[in-house]
């Protein structure tokens, strides 16, 4: 297991998902302590690990996604009290 804390997320954002072609849907972001869905989305990275409401964990190609909205609303408060 690699010990690079690229890899290691502290902490999940629940948030409402919409693809390319497709319904809504709720899944759950791995993020780090301070990092901000904004700061996912535009990393270099093409591929998005989410988990689904099952605990299914899936990979999301960012090209495909059309809207991401925050559901949690204690992460809404952490961010903006850090700001």
């Amino acid at each position: 297991m690699s010990t690079n804390t690229q890899y290691k997320a502290n902490e999940q954002i629940r948030v409402e998902l919409t693809l390319s072609g497709g319904p809504s849907f709720y899944a759950y972001l791995f993020v780090h302590n301070l990092e901000g869905v904004n700061d996912i989305l535009n990393d270099p990275k093409k591929f998005l690990p989410i988990q689904d409401e099952t605990g299914q964990v899936r990979l999301v190609n960012k090209a495909m996604i059309v809207t991401v909205i925050p559901s949690d609303e204690e992460y809404e408060a952490r961010r903006v009290g850090a700001l």
